[in-house]
């Protein structure tokens, strides 16, 4: 599934389907749209083709607006958890390494995704291919793409921006744990 475009129809339970609250955000979706199976699986397979019709776009949206209630009544902060999120792989890594240990389970599909970005566009541009792979090759490199994007998201940061961000929404979430 293309996560971008998930994200850019229904913001909120994109991000949430993708993360932490994913199992909630299929629920909401699959309920909305009739799925009888209500798994991240199962929503992501049927939004992955991006043929939905006006009727089923506009429970999508009617979906978001209930998942937004059902945050706001919760008083589920969905950033936070995603920070949250992201920070405990970061702190796994740094525990890594404080042990003499390196995380190789990461390092190999690393390793493995960026090899496989870079054979899959020297193919595209190089290799004369039949049109049927080519496209899936076009479909192999998007994904790529995306995976080496959050790859070098996630060791450097999105941006200055989004690490100071971060940051202060750790140091909120820290004095707020300090409070209770």
């Amino acid at each position: 599934m293309s996560a971008d475009w998930i994200k850019g129809l229904v913001p909120t339970l994109g991000q949430a389907l993708l993360g932490p609250l994913g199992g909630a955000a299929a629920g909401f979706i699959a309920e909305k749209l009739g799925l009888g199976d209500k798994t991240v699986e199962a929503v992501t397979d049927l939004l992955s083709n991006q043929k939905l019709s006006a009727e089923q776009l506009a429970q999508l949206k009617a979906a978001e607006l209930d998942f937004k209630k059902f945050l706001e009544e919760k008083e589920i902060k969905l950033e936070e958890l995603t920070v949250q999120d992201r920070n405990s792989a970061r702190t796994r890594d740094a525990d890594y390494v404080k042990a003499g240990r390196t995380n190789i389970r990461a390092d190999i599909l690393a390793y493995g995704a960026l090899v496989a970005f870079v054979v899959s566009g020297w193919a595209l541009f190089t290799q004369d291919i039949p049109p049927a792979n080519r496209e899936l090759i076009v479909y192999l490199l998007g994904a790529l793409t995306v995976i080496v994007k959050d790859l070098y998201g996630f060791e450097f940061g999105s941006s200055k921006g989004s690490q100071d961000k971060t940051t202060g929404m750790v140091q909120a979430l820290r004095q707020t744990s300090e409070e209770r």
